[in-house]
């Protein structure tokens, strides 16, 4: 068993994003810190913390701190 594949502009297939309305957004995340911003999918999250993950990198995943990032949305993460 796999999980959903990624794309560029979210969630790849018919099975994850339709039957079982998994989503992700493309979206500018900035570090309010240093100000860099970096292109992700954008899972979801909580109280606490932003689950990214990166198309371009064998979708990685990464749990960014939601009081030291800023989302944007966009139309299409860039490799």
């Amino acid at each position: 068993v796999s999980g959903p594949s990624f794309d560029e502009k979210g969630v790849d297939g018919a099975i994850a994003p339709r039957l079982l309305g998994f989503r992700a957004q493309p979206s500018l995340v900035t570090d309010v810190d240093s100000g860099e911003p970096r292109e992700r999918l954008y899972l979801g999250g909580n109280a606490d913390l932003y689950v990214l993950v990166d198309p371009c990198n064998d979708d990685a995943v990464e749990m960014v701190s939601v009081g030291s990032s800023r989302i944007d949305i966009i139309d299409a993460v860039t490799c």
